[in-house]
């Protein structure tokens, strides 16, 4: 090392300590700085400003390498450390989020950072909901690495209320972060607390059957999960890709039979029940030709009993795709070994007239597999188009199975509202219909499926309800000011009406409280609740409606308004709006609202119909009585639907309810929309 070189070293050196040294003397001043105003008048911006920039004074340093200033950065944290809670909660009152949440990570960093272990500091009983609200904070902001580790902190602190989430969103933020293995190993831990939830066991089914890595593992899950939901679609087909991979054709095809009982026309399940029933007689019909005497006699009747099974499920499949080579030469062969001539020779024909050969029917069976690929045709008749496309339904009405299916196996859902619309003559030209369906937000999580359901319920009122187009506004994906345009919309159809009309207004998408107020707002797709002054106020709104004085307003809000998602899959608010219960103001005027859930409750979705639960019944009941129905029965079905649902399928409380007007009495029971 030239002189030059050590030179240039001990600068740095003594630099560094020199800029350690002024930290601490800075963070010393800021520290007494905060004291002072503190004394003098109390609690104040200024105060907590300063003893932020004190926080980061010593922060720097503790993070150096200087093991004197160090020490003297440890004791001034260890210092300041009950007085970063106090100013946790002082921006908390004053519904100042952002600084809330800085002073929340500050007090969480400092207790969990490797050089403060020997302090002994003594975190406060709120120690777990600042974890949770710092989790929340990095988990929205995509900012993975660190919700993970405060994620950890709240499971550290012993606190069970919302130990199963954290598991699920720390798994969760693995995945964003494609790290599958810690991923795999955060939902086991969590499943051995938590052994029914759904949500986890969905997860790490999700993952193992994505990478095919450990089929064992799956299984189990898989059992478990079946254990909690036996109806679940997609727990059932993943249940029979696992027996087809390991040639346990006879179980596979129980499963498959159960499906087509729920989904006789869906051509996906009908493919797989025939190939399992013909694998099963494949099975048996060699080990037949291994055995001898009596054992083999049995394994050809059984043999014989599942190709004559195969055959009836081989047809069905063949009349909706008769371009499925590869089922018509199992059904050949099925015909072949139970004797069936006439049918063999039918389905030869068939097979020659495509441009392929019969000429191995009836010889070595071997197993058919789902995806296999077909044989060439003759090359001097014209080259077929054989069918692989294997999630081609047999007519419209097919809805295949939801969540927990791996990617390879997801198909495209339709639900059954979405199809088949009734249409009523009537001209419903005195109502109009105000449609908002905010689906794709720019700064919280996502609502599934509310797009669909702001389409297909335009379609319903269109279709079902008689209103003309030209009464119907539909909006997607609404900022605050297309919120106020569409009410002022509103406003100046009544008032050109005089009054004399109705309004229907929908509304999907998500809602927020005010942490202070308690109030409920509707969240335009440009906001993320922290500024309640560019939210929608549901106050605001009933009094604009009320204003109108139309002869009748009916409101649908597929929201909730405790700061949850519908998918559950996100959080998009900290810990201290999640479980807030808003307050619930008297209704004036000829105005009826249905609302997807009480007041401290998730509105959630219902995936395997692609709308929001309380969507998919509004539209059902519609559909099934063509509009005729008035809305206490409306609410009825409504709310008996979807509680007993929700708890079925979301393993949730969701309890639609209904508020009419004080001055509408007993009328609004028998209005109807029609």
């Amino acid at each position: 090392m030239t002189w030059k070189t050590i030179y240039i070293v001990l600068i740095l050196f003594f630099g560094q300590l020199t800029v350690n040294a002024q930290s601490i003397a800075n963070a010393t001043a800021q520290y007494n700085e905060f004291v002072q105003a503190i004394s003098s008048s109390g609690e104040s911006i200024n105060a907590y400003n300063s003893l932020y920039l004190c926080f980061e004074q010593y922060w720097g340093v503790l993070n150096g390498n200087d093991a004197t200033e160090i020490n003297q950065a440890r004791g001034g944290l260890k210092k300041i450390f009950p007085y970063i809670n106090n100013g946790a909660y002082y921006y908390t009152k004053l519904n100042d989020r952002d600084k809330a949440e800085q002073f929340v990570e500050a007090y969480i960093d400092i207790s969990l950072h490797e050089a403060m272990q020997g302090e002994f500091l003594s975190v406060g009983a709120d120690y777990a909901t600042f974890a949770w609200m710092a989790a929340c904070k990095n988990y929205n902001s995509k900012n993975y690495t660190k919700a993970i580790t405060y994620l950890q902190a709240y499971i550290n602190s012993g606190e069970a209320e919302k130990r199963a989430d954290a598991y699920n969103f720390m798994a969760k933020s693995y995945i964003h972060l494609n790290d599958m293995p810690h991923a795999q190993y955060i939902l086991e831990q969590g499943l051995l607390l938590y052994p029914d939830d759904i949500r986890m066991l969905a997860t790490i089914i999700n993952i193992l059957g994505e990478y095919k890595t450990n089929d064992i593992a799956l299984q189990k899950y898989v059992s478990q999960a079946i254990r909690y939901k036996p109806d679940d679609e997609g727990l059932l087909n993943i249940q029979v890709q696992l027996y087809e991979r390991t040639n346990n054709f006879e179980q596979a095809a129980m499963i498959c039979n159960r499906l087509r009982q729920t989904k006789p026309q869906s051509l996906d399940v009908a493919r797989h029940l025939a190939i399992n029933y013909y694998n099963a007689g494949v099975v048996y019909a060699q080990k037949a030709n291994n055995s001898d005497g009596k054992e083999s006699g049995q394994y050809k009747q059984e043999a014989s009993s599942y190709f004559s099974l195969a055959v009836q499920v081989l047809n069905d499949v063949l009349y909706s795709d008769p371009l499925a080579i590869n089922y018509a030469y199992a059904l050949a062969n099925a015909y072949a070994y139970i004797g069936d001539k006439a049918n063999l020779q039918t389905i030869n024909g068939k097979i020659q007239a495509l441009g392929y050969s019969p000429s191995s029917i009836g010889g070595d069976m071997q197993l058919m597999a789902y995806n296999s690929t077909p044989p060439r045709p003759n090359l001097t008749a014209p080259k077929p188009v054989p069918s692989n496309s294997f999630n081609q339904p047999l007519q419209p009405g097919n809805h295949p199975p939801i969540t927990s299916t791996p990617k390879a196996s997801q198909k495209q859902i339709v639900s059954d509202v979405d199809i088949d619309i009734p249409v009523n003559k009537t001209n419903n030209t005195n109502t109009f219909a105000v449609i908002i369906a905010n689906e794709k937000y720019k700064k919280v999580a996502e609502v599934p499926n509310a797009e669909n359901d702001g389409i297909i319920f335009a379609e319903y009122c269109n279709k079902v309800l008689g209103i003309p187009n030209d009464n119907i506004r539909k909006h997607l994906n609404v900022t605050f000011g297309g919120m106020l345009d569409a009410i002022e919309d509103m406003k100046a159809i009544a008032s050109a009406k005089h009054g004399n009309c109705n309004f229907i207004l929908y509304y999907a998408g998500h809602g927020v409280p005010d942490e202070k107020t308690k109030t409920a707002y509707i969240l335009p797709v440009d906001a993320d609740g922290k500024q309640m002054r560019v939210c929608y106020s549901l106050a605001s709104l009933y009094t604009e409606l009320q204003a109108m004085e139309a002869n009748c307003t009916t409101v649908f809000l597929d929201a909730c308004f405790s700061g949850a998602t519908r998918s559950e899959s996100d959080m998009l608010m900290s810990a201290r709006s999640v479980a807030i219960a808003v307050d619930d103001n008297e209704v004036e005027g000829n105005i009826v609202i249905f609302s997807a859930a009480t007041n401290d409750q998730s509105a959630l979705a219902y995936d395997e119909q692609k709308h929001g639960m309380f969507t998919y019944y509004l539209l059902k009941k519609l559909k099934e009585s063509r509009g005729d129905i008035n809305l206490q029965e409306l609410s009825d079905y409504i709310k008996d639907n979807v509680t007993l649902q929700a708890r079925l399928k979301n393993h949730k409380d969701q309890t639609p309810t209904v508020i009419p007007g004080v001055s509408m009495g007993e009328k609004w029971k028998h209005i109807k929309l029609k």
